[in-house]
């Protein structure tokens, strides 16, 4: 991936801590970073954002800059994405396994934290699967991210998917749109998910530029 994991989350957290005062929704990115915080393994910081996050946000109230110090006191280890996962998951006394076809996009980092974890989340077996599919067709890069985590139950369900399953759904949805692109999700309860993101190829050399 030309960047370890760890390392990717390490820079999304303090480029989170950066963007958060003149967010004009705290709560999406509070959201994220609290996801890529405990992808680095700093369960207690997690805890402290989630506290944040169900409260009504005041951002200039939220010790930023404790958050930054402790983060950045983290030097960043090589972890792959299979063994991140997997620690994921055995927190929550579950398998997961990364199934990747195509090139690594360093942009997916942060999405697929989301997803991955909804999946262990929600997910009703033990071991669970997650299959990532990336390819460039013309123009666009067009990601399909399946799992087989059970998918929404029926009371989850509603016209937007988007909106049926907390912030981290949402936040995907944002993200791909701020990147002029477009996603879909569809689900059958019991089979599992199924996420579709298309974007410009342009938009990856502007983010590596």
């Amino acid at each position: 991936m030309g960047k370890n994991l760890t390392e990717l989350c390490h820079q999304e957290c303090l480029r989170l801590l950066r963007e958060l005062p003149r967010h004009s929704h705290p709560k999406l990115i509070l959201h994220t970073l609290k996801a890529n915080v405990h992808a680095l393994g700093l369960t207690q910081l997690a805890r402290q954002i989630h506290t944040a996050e169900e409260k009504q946000i005041i951002v200039s109230e939220l010790p930023l800059k404790q958050w930054q110090n402790e983060i950045e006191r983290l030097h960043p280890l090589e972890r792959s994405w299979e063994e991140t996962l997997m620690r994921l998951a055995k927190e929550n006394n579950k398998s997961l396994k990364l199934h990747w076809h195509g090139p690594h996009l360093n942009e997916l980092t942060s999405l697929l934290l989301h997803v991955a974890r909804n999946t262990i989340a929600h997910g009703e077996k033990p071991d669970l699967n997650l299959w990532v599919e990336v390819k460039q067709r013309g123009s666009m890069w067009h990601i399909q991210v399946k799992d087989d985590g059970g998918g929404f139950k029926a009371h989850e369900r509603s016209p937007d998917l988007f909106a049926g399953r907390g912030e981290g759904l949402k936040y995907i949805q944002q993200t791909v749109k701020s990147w002029n692109g477009k996603c879909g999700v569809m689900s059958n309860p019991g089979v599992g998910l199924i996420i579709t993101i298309d974007f410009p190829v342009t938009q990856v050399e502007k983010k590596a530029a």
